[in-house]
């Protein structure tokens, strides 16, 4: 079994370090996200660590990459409320279009109304001459 919490443990700092590289080259959403990811995973490794072996701390341990987490936690935040934010542009343009339609049609059956009403007492007099 040791074996195999080594290897997993391996593995798990093996895709921190690529993904640590590829968050210091580029901070894409899923990367930051993976990262954040991995970083639980780590957590979750040093508490079952602690369960197994009390003398372990997963605090230490956890204190060496716990500033990283927070930071990247708010790096993430952002990156949501940015992706939020452009999909509402992009909903708030698609409205403005459409407004600006709806605006045009408001105006051309305003003006045939405003024609009908002034038409519409002529109408009436002619109605009244010809039953007359």
């Amino acid at each position: 079994m040791q074996r195999q919490l080594l290897e997993y443990y391996r593995s798990i700092c093996k895709d921190f370090h690529r993904l640590f590289l590829d968050v210091d080259q580029a901070y894409g959403r899923d990367t930051v996200h993976d990262l954040r990811v991995n970083l639980k995973k780590q957590m979750a490794f040093y508490r079952f660590l602690e369960a197994v072996e009390p003398a372990f701390s997963a605090k230490e341990a956890k204190a060496s990459f716990g500033e990283l987490y927070g930071l990247a936690g708010k790096v993430r935040d952002l990156q949501v409320e940015r992706s939020l934010l452009r999909q509402r542009m992009r909903l708030d343009s698609l409205f403005a279009s459409w407004l600006k339609q709806r605006e045009e049609s408001y105006k051309i059956l305003l003006q045939e109304y405003e024609k009908e009403l002034t038409l519409a007492p002529v109408r009436r007099l002619e109605r009244t001459a010809e039953s007359a």
